[in-house]
């Protein structure tokens, strides 16, 4: 299978514009490694929100047989359960920013090509998918995953919740294909079958990591049940992988042929 677009001297040239890009934009790699050592520095990030989750799943259950209102548990739930930080959201934009710049220049984009890869980047991929994943879990666990009540006390999750288990399933996803991804683009862009193993390999193993995330976030509300049907996507996106990886296709070119590098 071929790639319109895409020809084998094109490949190489661009993983070969990846492994010297230093030479072109030394300051902006230069900020990419720094932003690498701050994500290193900071990967308690995201276990520590799970360890938040951990420490106050029994807050609602608690009020609940100490007779508080629905109004009063709503309010621990968004402070026990939805952090509401916006510090996180802003790091990562900013992170994505770097890592969209990067890529813009390993790919040699000028001018328009710039924007549409940020766009992209930080737009599309963090916040529209972010918006529309956290969407459709707010509503099927609100509405299909709810354990039944034995107190009277309905509870329901936040839209703001689903949101942050979002910002924390994507920062692993982050590092895998948008840092570890750029560092391999010299081999996950060659035109043959290794390559195009190990790059639906990666975006695999991203999705099902950010799948198993998201699991962990709603399994620890006490109101929700049968949250590891949030897992079974999983199977699907490995067969995928598998079946076009049996295609000769590369979801690497595929998906930065589509973005415009």
């Amino acid at each position: 299978l071929r790639l319109s677009g895409f020809s084998r001297d094109g490949l190489i040239e661009v993983g070969s514009h990846a492994a010297n890009a230093r030479g072109v934009g030394a300051p902006i790699l230069d900020a990419f490694t720094v932003a690498l050592r701050v994500l290193a520095a900071n990967a308690a990030l995201c276990t520590d929100g799970h360890r938040l989750y951990l420490r106050t799943d029994a807050v609602p259950l608690h009020f609940a047989e100490e007779g508080l209102s629905a109004d009063v548990i709503s309010q621990a739930n968004k402070k026990s359960m939805g952090e509401d930080d916006p510090a996180f959201v802003v790091v990562l934009v900013f992170f994505l920013t770097v890592a969209a710049v990067a890529y813009g220049l390993a790919f040699q984009a000028t001018g328009a090509a710039f924007l549409h890869i940020v766009l992209h980047f930080v737009i599309g991929h963090f916040l529209v998918f972010g918006v529309l994943i956290s969407s459709v879990s707010w509503f099927v666990a609100n509405n299909y995953m709810r354990a039944q009540s034995f107190h009277g006390v309905e509870q329901k999750m936040e839209w703001m919740y689903a949101f942050d288990i979002h910002c924390n399933s994507f920062f692993p996803l982050f590092l895998v294909l948008y840092v570890l991804h750029y560092f391999m683009l010299p081999i996950l862009t060659q035109p043959n079958l290794a390559a195009a193993m190990l790059s639906n390999l990666l975006y695999a193993a991203a999705l099902c990591y950010y799948l198993y995330i998201m699991s962990l976030g709603y399994s620890v509300l006490p109101f929700l049940e049968r949250t590891e049907v949030i897992l079974y996507p999983s199977g699907v996106v490995v067969l995928l992988a598998l079946v076009l990886s049996c295609l000769h296709v590369n979801l690497t070119n595929v998906s930065y042929h589509y973005v415009g590098m």
